[in-house]
C-alpha cells in the first residue's frame, strides 16, 4: 500500500483516539501526529519521503563534498605551489568518495547515530530508541524486521517513554494503533498487495 494511504488511515485513527480521549486541541494534534508518524515508520526501512525528511539530503551532501573538493584542489595548486596532479587527485578522491559512500542508506545511518547521541546526551531513553530503530530499519531489506513484532515492539517502547518522559497520556495506544494499521494494510489478504507481512521476522520469514 502507497504511503499516502497509511497516512490518510494513521491521521483518522489518531483523529478516534482523540475523539474518544476528549483531548483539547492541542493534545489532539500531538496525537494526530504521532499516529501519522507511526503509521509510516515501518517504511523507513526505504528511500521513502518520510526517511528523506528525517535526515540531510545524500544529493546535497555529494554536492557540498563536489564544492569542497575543488576548493581545496583549486587553493592548494594556484595558492600552496602544490603540484598540479596533487590537486586533481584530491578533487577525484572527493568525487568518488562522494559517489561510493554517500548514500540514501549512509545518511540513514548518520540520523541514526545523531539520535543516540542526543539521547544518551540529553538522558532521552526514547531518542535513544528512536536512534536504535531507525539503524535497524537501514540496514534491514523492505518488510523486514520494521513490519514484524519486533518492530512493532521496539517502536512501542520508544512511544513508552515519551509518554513517561512528557507525562502525556495517549502517546503508546496512538502509536501503537498508527504503527500496527500499517502491519495490517500491507499483509496478503488486501487484494492488490502482492507481498506480505512476517510478522515472526527474523524466527521466521513465512508472509501473511
Amino acid at each position: 500500500m502507497r504511503g499516502k494511504q497509511h497516512l490518510l488511515v494513521g491521521a483518522a485513527a489518531g483523529g478516534a483516539i482523540a475523539y474518544v480521549g476528549n483531548y483539547d486541541a492541542g493534545s489532539t494534534a500531538l496525537i494526530i501526529g504521532v499516529s501519522s508518524f507511526a503509521s509510516l515508520a515501518p517504511d523507513l526501512d526505504t528511500n521513502g519521503k518520510l526517511s528523506r525528511r528525517m535526515t540531510f539530503s545524500h544529493t546535497i551532501v555529494r554536492q557540498l563534498l563536489f564544492v569542497v573538493g575543488a576548493c581545496i584542489a583549486t587553493y592548494i595548486t594556484f595558492f600552496q605551489d602544490y603540484p598540479l596532479w596533487i590537486g586533481v587527485g584530491i578533487f577525484i578522491s572527493c568525487l568518488y568518495l562522494s559517489r561510493r559512500y554517500i548514500t540514501p542508506k549512509a545518511m540513514n545511518v548518520f540520523t541514526s547515530v545523531c539520535f543516540l547521541g542526543a539521547g544518551v546526551f540529553l538522558s532521552m531513553n526514547w531518542l535513544v530508541g528512536l536512534g536504535v530503530y531507525c539503524g535497524m530499519a537501514a540496514f534491514s531489506s523492505h518488510r523486514g524486521i520494521t513490519h514484524s513484532f519486533v518492530g512493532l515492539l521496539l517502536f512501542s517502547w520508544i512511544a513508552h517513554s515519551f509518554q513517561s518522559y512528557y507525562a502525556f497520556n495517549g502517546v503508546l495506544i496512538a502509536a501503537i494503533v498508527g504503527y500496527s494499521s500499517h502491519l495490517l494494510l500491507d499483509m496478503r489478504f488486501i487484494p492488490f498487495n502482492k507481498r506480505g507481512v512476517k510478522w515472526l521476522y527474523p524466527v521466521l520469514r513465512k508472509e501473511w
